[in-house]
């Protein structure tokens, strides 16, 4: 579970309740893996046997909220969560869950359990805190205390910039090294390369972008299995020497060959597979993917690559509002400006009116183009594609 081996951890926790049938925390457990899987009726069914063997087993009220909420059953799943809402140590995220499940309204039981929170929330580790303020800013949201709201949301910002430090410098270097690798140059002497076993869906975009959207509605199709987002390509590129020592310019770009790009190929597939994935149509969301498109393109042929773009300050400001968005350091800049409180009421309420991510044009972007702009990042990555991609705005 710890290593986000879910489906791993699904056929131990089968096993083990194979030999304990009565185990609260494998059933425990097991909820919370079918969940990370999207098999939300299962483990809404673990959830439940686990509360039917001991009543007192607070996990188990949030993950059965959190897989009624997932299945559409939003009453049922506020019910849930509200029964621990005031219990540590669950209280915390299924007071955070319920609040940014349904909107807060003046008087609710989960609004009176968050300012008592907010009272000692000095007192709080850092983490903690954070949710606090996360689902602070989101009721305040909900209230129309916009002022209120925002001072929240930029409080748990500023928290997380502590917990998770971004290396911006960094983190275009290295881009920018990718786009220097990935020439016309590579693509044509590597072109041919990779397995066709497989064809795997890659959805690449900033988080909040439409991503997870993207990933359900594939997901429907018979032939395809939803991965989410699969460490698959990390794992892949983590056991190619050749491509990694490349990247990091310790090797030759000239020593790169196809079969590197075919074993890049074949490690990501051993990955998937590891993942209880067989189908040969599958998608993968993780984010990170499109920064290695013209690598994944060689080592997969048969792959498809879809860039979710929304409006960049739909994606910032909704990035800036959720608690765990990846990208939410690079966001507080929203926070400096005027200091008139106008400005975080026109941010917030800009949020609210907002729509939500739609698919309303597709483009094709063919190897003459040989390159394909991910808006993702906002920092103009550039890589060539030889087999094609696909722009949903």
């Amino acid at each position: 579970m710890q290593t986000n081996q879910f489906d791993k951890a699904v056929n131990v926790l089968f096993k083990a309740l194979a030999i304990d049938p009565q185990s609260v925390g494998a059933h425990i457990q097991l909820s919370a893996a079918l969940y990370r899987r999207e098999r939300y009726e299962s483990a809404e069914h673990h959830a439940r046997r686990a509360i039917e063997l001991n009543p007192a087993a607070g996990e188990a009220y949030l993950h059965l909220g959190n897989a009624l909420a997932s299945s559409g059953k939003i009453d049922e799943a506020a019910d849930e969560l509200l029964k621990v809402a005031n219990k540590p140590p669950v209280g915390l995220p299924a007071l955070s869950r319920l609040i940014h499940l349904r909107k807060t309204k003046p008087g609710s039981p989960e609004l009176q359990i968050l300012e008592k929170l907010l009272e000692r929330a000095d007192k709080m580790r850092d983490e903690p805190t954070a949710t606090v303020h996360y689902a602070a800013g989101k009721a305040y949201d909900d209230l129309g205390d916009y002022d209120r709201a925002f001072e929240h949301f930029h409080a748990a910002n500023e928290i997380n910039k502590t917990l998770h430090p971004y290396d911006a410098k960094n983190g275009t270097e290295q881009v920018e090294r990718l786009k220097e690798f990935c020439s016309r140059e590579l693509m044509a002497r590597c072109e041919g390369a990779g397995i066709q076993d497989v064809a795997p869906i890659f959805i690449c975009g900033m988080p909040r972008s439409g991503t997870t959207l993207m990933d359900q509605m594939f997901s429907r199709h018979p032939k395809v299995q939803a991965g989410g987002e699969l460490r698959a390509s990390m794992i892949a590129l983590g056991q190619s020497t050749a491509i990694r020592k490349a990247l990091q310019e310790e090797a030759p770009d000239a020593e790169v060959t196809a079969d590197d790009f075919t074993r890049l190929g074949e490690a990501y597939v051993a990955a998937v597979r590891q993942e209880g994935i067989r189908s040969e149509y599958l998608s993968d969301k993780m984010p990170v993917n499109y920064r290695y498109i013209g690598l994944l393109s060689l080592a997969l042929p048969r792959a498809k690559f879809l860039i979710m773009r929304r409006h960049p300050l739909d994606c910032l400001l909704s990035n800036y509002f959720q608690s765990g968005c990846p990208t939410r350091i690079r966001v507080s800049v929203l926070r400096e400006p005027s200091t008139s409180s106008e400005r975080p009421k026109a941010i917030t309420s800009r949020r609210m009116r907002s729509p939500e991510p739609s698919v309303v044009s597709c483009r094709s972007t063919r190897s003459s183009d040989c390159s394909a702009v991910s808006t993702a990042s906002k920092l103009n990555v550039a890589v060539p594609i030889p087999n094609g991609c696909w722009t949903v705005r």
